[in-house]
């Protein structure tokens, strides 16, 4: 105020100051909102329209599994062939990325869609989407699938079990919950939860372990022969409620009529026992891969063939081939066996793309166990490099009398030498290399101090005893042991009794079997290779005998 108690007017002074100030707060006022604008243009996260306003994406993937239905003997692999479809939100407009020049002082370019063209992107349409330039992702090497279906086998008219292998990494760590569902037309589906069987031993740190889905419903399924199908759905964490988490295939299709073969093959068994099946032994080979000698596979074919009683026409040997046998020489030396039908193929090349222990040799171990419940009394495991050996006055035929109440019997592993062998003489040139190996350590083998004092019955996992099963009896097997039986136990067999002429390492030294001597005076010499082994000719003396019995077998006697 002035002194006269009147207001006094701004000086020009003091109006070009705030004046100033409006300008300035002004400018910066609109350089912000430039600067939002600007960010709402280029940024990724831009829906091209008022980001105050803009709704929240929401993306959905479906996950949708199929497999080819299949019969149980086909013996291949069919893992779920999963599509992943993607469905856009529809918004007012979109942005869709063109192209990225990843240099320092580049930015991205973008354009945004109208109204129409987003209304085209909400369809699972690969044209619309790749028109605008949509970023494709290319995976590189081979998917981890949860489940790789391998077989299935009916067990019962409510059981139905599925073979395959399960992903280490999936298992572990999204812990997924299985489902089986029967479907048959013109009726109510039918599901239970499923009960898995984890082969643990033998994993090996492979990324598929050997797995059997016991699919087993409260009711009988299929009963009328109808056909039907089986469907096995996956699901794991963190959506397991929702689509989003679930994989579902068709792993098994019953054709109309086909539950009567079933049923007449369980009612024989019932009414005449197990001497009613058709074979009396089964024999559950190995993977066959790399090269095999065709002198070896015939005379370890040979012996077992005369071992398991097969010129009466009581053994049937089942061999997984995944590539040895493109090797005609090994194939040449099989045929007579494949025409008489005592051998057969299953060919499985495709395991190369599922890594599991040993090129899948536990998942065959339990492929041959269920498919051979139905037509052999017994069933036997162990390898080529393996011979079975019973001495006077048992056989094996009494061996698995004396215990036929249980659900499995073990070898003990004798390991013996195929390096030290008797000197090839000239007035036989065709004899096979293990005629001429009669060397074998003193005991079987054992690494690692056993509770039972007897040497002859080491039963740990280093002791590589293999064994014979009633298939009826036992539900899962790794190599050296069974692993899940219906709890009638077995019998690890006392080596003296029983056991395997391991020559381990054979099949993998192609040109250099019985590339010394063996030299019994050497023995004295503890400081030699050869002081470990003893003379014995048992195998070597069984596998010439059985020469006999494949000169009948080609007809040649």
């Amino acid at each position: 105020m002035g002194r006269n108690g009147r207001m006094s007017m701004p000086s020009a002074h003091q109006w070009e100051f705030w004046r100033l100030v409006f300008v300035i707060f002004s400018a910066s006022f609109i350089v912000q909102i430039l600067v939002l604008l600007s960010v709402v243009r280029f940024t990724d996260f831009s829906l091209c329209n008022d980001p105050l306003n803009s709704p929240v994406a929401e993306i959905r993937y479906q996950i949708e599994g199929t497999f080819e239905p299949s019969t149980r003997d086909q013996g291949s692999l069919f893992p779920p062939s999963s599509s992943l479809h993607q469905q856009p939100p529809t918004y007012s407009k979109a942005c869709s990325h063109l192209d990225t020049n990843f240099s320092r002082d580049s930015s991205p370019y973008w354009t945004c869609a109208d109204e129409e063209v987003t209304r085209e992107l909400s369809q699972p349409d690969d044209k619309s989407t790749s028109a605008l330039g949509e970023h494709s992702l290319q995976p590189l090497s081979i998917a981890l699938h949860p489940f790789v279906k391998f077989s299935t086998y009916r067990l019962s008219m409510n059981t139905i079990l599925v073979v395959g292998l399960s992903s280490a990494v999936y298992r572990a760590f999204d812990k997924p919950v299985h489902d089986c569902t029967w479907h048959q037309e013109g009726k109510d589906l039918v599901t239970t939860d499923a009960k898995m069987i984890y082969v643990k031993w033998d994993e090996g740190r492979m990324p598929y372990v050997p797995a059997i889905v016991n699919c087993t419903f409260p009711t009988a399924v299929g009963a009328d022969a109808s056909g039907g199908t089986l469907q096995l759905s996956i699901s794991a964490k963190p959506n397991r409620l929702s689509l989003t988490g679930t994989v579902a295939a068709n792993v098994y299709e019953e054709r109309k009529g086909e539950v009567e073969v079933f049923n007449r093959m369980v009612r024989k068994l019932e009414q005449g026992g197990a001497a009613a099946l058709p074979y009396k032994y089964a024999y559950c080979g190995p993977p066959m891969f790399g090269r095999i000698r065709p002198d070896w596979i015939l005379g370890w074919l040979t012996y077992h063939y005369r071992l398991y009683e097969g010129m009466e026409g009581k053994v049937r040997f089942f061999f997984y081939n995944v590539g040895a046998l493109a090797d005609e020489g090994t194939l040449t030396v099989l045929e007579p066996f494949i025409k008489a039908g005592v051998v057969e193929i299953v060919n499985v090349l495709e395991i190369k793309d599922y890594t599991a222990h040993y090129r899948g040799q536990v998942l065959f171990v339990n492929d041959c166990l269920h498919r051979t419940r139905f037509i052999a009394q017994w069933t036997l495991f162990h390898d080529f490099d393996e011979f079975i050996y019973v001495p006077q006055p048992n056989s094996l035929q009494s061996l698995l009398k004396q215990h036929e109440d249980k659900a499995w019997l073990t070898f003990a592993s004798l390991p013996a030498s195929w390096k030290f062998c008797t000197e090839l003489s000239r007035t036989v040139e065709t004899r096979w290399p293990v005629e001429r190996m009669v060397c074998v350590e003193e005991q079987p083998e054992c690494r690692y101090k056993q509770e039972k004092p007897d040497p002859w019955l080491c039963t740990g996992p280093l002791g590589r005893r293999k064994y014979v099963v009633n298939p009826r009896k036992v539900f899962a097997a790794g190599i050296h042991y069974v692993t899940k039986d219906s709890g009638s136990g077995g019998v690890d067999l006392n080596g003296t009794l029983a056991r395997l002429h391991h020559y381990h390492g054979a099949l993998a030294t192609f040109n250099y079997l019985c590339n010394g001597v063996a030299n019994f005076s050497a023995r004295a010499d503890n400081t030699s290779e050869f002081s470990r082994y003893i003379f014995n000719d048992d195998v070597a003396t069984e596998t010439s005998k059985a020469r006999d019995v494949l000169r009948r077998l080609l007809g040649e006697a």
